[in-house]
């Protein structure tokens, strides 16, 4: 279960234990994350992104667990900045819900309407396995559940013997990557 969504609204479908609401002047950014369990984290899209991948990562680093949704642009800054140890390039265009129904929002001919970017879904957790699991592009899996390419991200982890692990030499106490990427560092504050 989610124990907390630290950016939701009305129409959340997410069920959260705990949610920050923008509508109730509730400030995902600056409220704790710890001590809620699973955080599920789909900032708006805009220039706050990474405000917002800077706030995973932070927490990410604390030992919070993170699953969070973005859009999918590895050739942006804010992106190529991300400390997630596991990211998810979704296959497909995801479709959106309606809040109400639960059902997928459709257009004008009937349609299911889809984001015009593709998605990325990022991990910051114990579970390393089970998400590469869950996640990895499968086939007999509904539409729409089927996952993407899984693949290591964040310079903290290695791959070994085709399994991931945490690599603990010389690690910076703000992000938890290697030390000495001070100017690059997501949560690096002079």
């Amino acid at each position: 279960p989610i124990g907390l969504d630290p950016c939701s609204n009305e129409n959340a479908l997410t069920c959260a234990k705990t949610e920050y609401r923008f509508d109730k002047g509730q400030d995902g950014l600056t409220l704790p994350w710890e001590g809620h369990g699973l955080v599920f984290c789909n900032p708006p899209y805009g220039r706050k992104t990474g405000l917002w991948l800077r706030r995973m990562a932070e927490m990410g680093a604390r030992g919070v667990e993170i699953v969070g949704l973005i859009a999918g642009r590895p050739d942006t800054v804010e992106f190529q900045a991300c400390t997630a140890p596991l990211v998810c390039f979704w296959r497909g265009r995801l479709v959106f819900l309606d809040g109400d129904t639960g059902m997928p929002c459709v257009d004008k001919n009937n349609k299911p309407t889809a984001a015009i970017f593709p998605s990325a879904v990022l991990y910051w957790g114990p579970q390393l396995k089970l998400f590469q699991e869950l996640f990895t592009y499968d086939k007999s899996r509904p539409k729409g559940q089927r996952g993407g390419k899984v693949m290591p991200w964040g310079a903290r982890y290695v791959l070994s013997s085709g399994s991931m692990a945490i690599d603990t030499s010389e690690v910076c106490e703000g992000c938890g990557l290697k030390e000495g990427h001070a100017e690059a560092c997501p949560v690096w504050i002079e």
